[in-house]
């Protein structure tokens, strides 16, 4: 009797692990695979620069109606350009600057500056500005920067326009070599003009 016991729970045992193993295996086998995600590579991306660049030039930009035009005086003076086609902001305003037995118009650039002349040390210019859009009696003011002095001993004095829209004056640079700038406020509106005394500096480039 008790070998039956033993018999009958032994395959009791057997059955209920059976079963275990069956179901523990049909769980696995239905079970959806574990995702894993994808390997990620890295690529390089190559950014070519324009033709121009990879030249060594700049680009073309838009360029002003007409050519520009310039003038070379080695005597006395520097090179002088003049800009068709650019309109300087503010005041329209022509300077007549004599120098020696030749008298030179200039016009201003786009940031309102005139060519750069050059005179010797000491020199008296005569400078002669007309305001096309300006007014008689405006006034304008003169200062001189870096030295030098204006006619009435002064580095600076305020000077109204004359029935042509136009003020004179002289302007004496001192013994010193270098720049010198004489400045022309109109209201909101400022020019520029500016003189190298003596020899100019030599630039040599850096390679």
């Amino acid at each position: 009797m008790n070998g039956t016991k033993w018999v009958g729970a032994f395959l009791a045992v057997t059955t209920v692990l059976c079963a275990a193993v069956y179901y523990w295996d049909k769980s696995t086998a239905d079970s959806p695979t574990k995702w894993e995600p994808p390997a990620v590579t890295r690529s390089s991306v190559s950014v070519s620069a324009p033709a121009s660049a990879q030249a060594g030039t700049a680009p073309s930009v838009p360029s002003a109606s007409g050519s520009n035009k310039i003038e070379r005086d080695d005597a006395r003076h520097l090179v002088i350009y003049s800009h068709p086609g650019i309109t300087a902001p503010g005041q329209e305003a022509v300077a007549q600057v004599k120098l020696g037995g030749t008298t030179y118009e200039l016009h201003p650039n786009q940031i309102g500056g005139f060519d750069r002349l050059n005179i010797e040390p000491k020199a008296k210019i005569p400078i002669r500005v007309t305001y096309a859009n300006g007014n008689p009696g405006d006034p304008i003011s003169i200062e001189v920067e870096d030295g030098g002095q204006l006619d009435n001993k002064k580095i600076a004095k305020v000077q109204s326009l004359d029935a042509a829209k136009q003020l004179a004056f002289t302007f004496s640079a001192s013994e010193q070599s270098g720049i010198f700038r004489v400045v022309l406020r109109n209201g909101s509106d400022v020019k520029e003009i500016s003189f190298w005394a003596g020899q100019q500096p030599v630039y040599t480039a850096v390679q």
